[in-house]
């Protein structure tokens, strides 16, 4: 008598809990920038941001919050038909002396200019969309990454 060994595939996906900013509620202060451990938050469009691959969900960042924009979402992984997160910082500059851009597209001008508008550095993005800033010579104060119509706000504290 044969026997029917079924085999259980284990799928492995991403579930955990992530904190998620509220646009409506975020004002851009940047506080909780400066408190991810992971540098999991960038500034988009002059809002906070959570990488939810990259946050750990220490839920850090939630103290650090004078409006209370940030909280915890249940995250499965990024679906087939999400759209494509726009221009974004990739990593907390702070810890690496560097600002990584990522969506810029492929092989495109990426200026960074200072709170008055005047260019401070360019240079193209790659293969990949991606574009790396030194900001470790430059002083505190807001700059903006631009990168066809599309900015990202740079604090550096």
């Amino acid at each position: 008598m044969a026997k029917l060994f079924l085999l259980l595939v284990v799928v492995l996906v991403p579930f955990k809990w992530v904190y998620v900013v509220d646009k409506g509620i975020c004002n851009g202060c940047g506080n909780c920038l400066y408190a991810c451990t992971e540098g999991a938050i960038s500034m988009v469009g002059g809002d906070a941001w959570i990488d939810p691959e990259l946050c750990n969900g220490c839920g850090v960042c939630v103290y650090y919050c004078p409006r209370g924009a940030i909280y915890k979402e249940w995250y499965t992984g990024i679906e087939e038909d999400a759209e494509v997160q726009a221009l974004r910082l990739e990593a907390n500059p702070v810890f690496s002396g560097s600002a990584v851009l990522s969506g810029a597209g492929i092989h495109k001008e990426v200026i960074l200019l200072d709170s008055a508008g005047r260019t401070v550095m360019r240079t193209e993005s790659d293969t990949e969309g991606r574009a790396v800033f030194d900001v470790s010579s430059l002083p505190g104060g807001s700059y903006r990454i631009a990168a066809g119509e599309e900015t990202v706000v740079l604090s550096i504290i």
